[in-house]
């Protein structure tokens, strides 16, 4: 068994995160090294409290006694935003690995597998990247008609 204490910091995000999801991917990185499959499985449950933070359904409609998979989540999610569903679908079947074999996934899995996951949280959570989008559209559409206005 492989252990650091304290353990390595899986994701350092720079910018705001639920804490429900700053506690899973700590849980995550606590096992980071003795046991890759069940980080990754950790990462892969961040996943649905990510969904559920953007108000995807967890029911079908008009069914409250079944469950969504988290598959079909992702896909719900994708009308929303695609990219970052692609970025955690591809998370997910990594932890979909670690959860149902028997061999522990390699590390090198996991690690490519939370950098999908960390820029699923980028998309969804960082607004700087919304915030440049925003103001580059309002500087375009002025164009040629941008100009110096006093006291601005």
């Amino acid at each position: 068994m492989k252990h650091i204490l304290p353990e390595l910091p899986l994701l350092d995000v720079g910018f705001e995160i639920p804490a429900i999801l700053v506690g899973m991917i700590d849980s995550a990185s606590a096992v980071l090294l003795s046991d890759p499959s069940a980080a990754a499985n950790r990462i892969r449950s961040a996943i649905d409290c990510l969904l559920s933070d953007k108000g995807v359904r967890k029911h079908p409609s008009g069914s409250r006694k079944t469950k969504l998979t988290t598959h079909a989540r992702i896909e719900l999610f994708r009308a929303s935003n695609g990219e970052a569903a692609d970025q955690l679908m591809a998370m997910k079947w990594i932890g979909n690995v670690g959860s149902h074999e028997s061999d522990l996934i390699p590390l090198a899995w996991l690690l490519d597998g939370v950098e999908h996951f960390a820029r699923a949280l980028e998309l969804v959570y960082d607004a700087r990247e919304r915030e440049l989008t925003r103001r580059a559209a309002l500087i375009n559409k002025k164009g040629r008609n941008l100009k110096i206005t006093k006291g601005k």
